[in-house]
């Protein structure tokens, strides 16, 4: 029962408070080093640090933990952001990156198609996986390579068994396994603490701009938060290519697992489980009325 508690933790340090306390950090740095100006020591900054009381670390401390705890709901409405799922303000830049999405996949298909010799053949199949983990069907194209990797998993995770995995998951989750839940976990953190990590940078670049304009070559340090957002989107974009695949084999290992817990009793082919898991995700999705049979022998 402590290992719930614990891990929920650890989520809301990686995801929430590290960001959160690194862009507090980066800018109190400049700020004491003498920014905005023209002429820093972060001589200034060290000494500042070194000389903080007890008092004054726990407020700056307490500061951080309430930001973060402030910004900790806003970070599903950040994902799907970083995913591509804009307001209509801004439907003309989602339309153009949308058709070079359209573009990628369609050039990572016709490479699925060129098979006419053996290492033709070897790179139509390493195509064909980027193809199959990073791109949804063609009509769900989204704006970002993240929205269109996810956008992957919630279409074909569980999909050859009939479950619609955007609306199965979350019952299927409780009944995971413990070594798969940890797999499910760890790479879903990663996915959203590197999100985290490259809004903080995105936001932080025009205040790093601001404070060290007209310092001069001291101005090169407002690379760093767009190449952390940068590097920190690259980390997120591998995290949920683990995501997706880790999602789908907890279908593969667990959804029996679900159908037990539900009472219903295991089905004997792949038709009567698609069967099934179809009618549920309906009635799930749709709220229609299903005709279960029951089984509590289980």
């Amino acid at each position: 029962m402590t290992e719930l508690p614990l891990q929920l933790g650890l989520r809301f340090i990686l995801v929430n408070v590290l960001p959160t306390a690194a862009a507090t950090a980066f800018v109190l740095v400049l700020v004491r080093a003498g920014a905005p100006g023209d002429h820093l020591v972060f001589a200034d900054a060290w000494r500042t640090a070194a000389g903080l009381s007890v008092g004054k670390m726990v407020l700056l401390g307490l500061a951080v933990l309430v930001a973060a705890m402030a910004l900790h709901p806003m970070q599903l409405a950040l994902v799907r952001l970083y995913e591509g799922y804009w307001p209509r303000l801004l439907r003309g830049p989602a339309r153009l990156l949308s058709g070079r999405q359209h573009h990628r996949r369609d050039s990572v298909a016709a490479e699925v198609s060129r098979a006419l010799s053996a290492r033709d053949t070897q790179a139509a199949g390493e195509a064909g996986e980027v193809l199959r983990w990073s791109f949804p069907d063609r009509r769900s194209v989204l704006p970002t390579r993240l929205g269109n990797t996810l956008a992957a998993m919630e279409e074909r995770a569980g999909a050859a068994y009939g479950w619609d995995a955007a609306v199965a998951w979350p019952r299927l989750y409780p009944v995971l396994g413990d070594a798969c839940r940890q797999q499910v976990d760890d790479h879903r953190n990663s996915l959203d603490s590197g999100v985290r990590l490259a809004a903080a940078g995105t936001l932080l670049t025009p205040v790093a701009v601001w404070l060290l304009w007209g310092s001069g070559w001291w101005l090169l340090l407002a690379l760093a938060p767009p190449a952390i957002a940068w590097i920190s989107y690259r980390g997120a974009l591998q995290a949920a290519l683990g995501y997706g695949q880790a999602v789908t084999a907890a279908f593969d290992l667990h959804r029996f697992d679900l159908l037990t817990a539900l009472h219903l009793p295991l089905p004997a082919d792949r038709d009567a489980e698609r069967a099934l898991a179809t009618e549920l995700c309906t009635m799930w999705r749709q709220g229609a009325l299903a005709a279960l049979r029951y089984d509590h022998a289980l």
